[in-house]
Formats: structure tokens, sequence, C-alpha cells
């Protein structure tokens, strides 16, 4: 796990020197699983880093998926209301990119 974390910081750090911004939300998205199991506040934090990117290039399915990953964060941590809040945003969208 430690590892993984080194080497998807490099990766994120060389994303940000090329300015390659959909390399820079999928990395924070994997730290983003990767922090789910044991730093809650840090996994939140890297999948809205992913979301905001996304949104901002328009990737819709980078969005819905994003949103789907966020639902699944706050459903294992019994916040069911948050989580319910993005899967009615990843919804729509998977319906209109299907």
């Amino acid at each position: 796990k430690d590892s993984c974390i080194k080497y998807y910081f490099l990766a994120l750090n060389q994303f940000k020197k090329n300015n390659n911004q959909e390399g820079i939300a999928r990395v924070s998205n994997n730290l983003g699983t990767l922090y789910a199991d044991y730093n809650f506040n840090k996994s939140v934090y890297y999948y809205n880093n992913s979301l905001k990117i996304a949104q901002k290039l328009n990737l819709k399915y980078l969005i819905a998926g994003y949103h789907m990953n966020i639902s699944t964060l706050f459903s294992r941590k019994k916040q069911y209301k948050k989580a319910l809040i993005h899967l009615y945003k990843a919804l729509p969208i998977f319906k209109e990119l299907k």
C-alpha cells in the first residue's frame, strides 16, 4: 500500500509538471481509493479533487464514475444520505452515456 501511494504521488507530480489535468484527476481518484480503507478524510479530499477536475474538463464518464466512488465511500461510513446524493448525480450521466 505504501509503495503504491509513493508511486501515485510520483505520477501525480509528473502530471502536474506536464499540466495533464485528466492524468491528475485519474491519479487523484486512485489515491482516494487507496485511502478509503484507512483515512476517510484523505479519501474524500482526493475523490473531490478528481471530481472537480473532471467537471472542469467535462469528462462525463469520469464524473459519473467519481460520483459512484464517493457514494461508495459515504455508504461504507453509513452516511447514506450523502451516498444517495452522489448516486443521484451519477445516474442521469450514466443514462446519457449508455
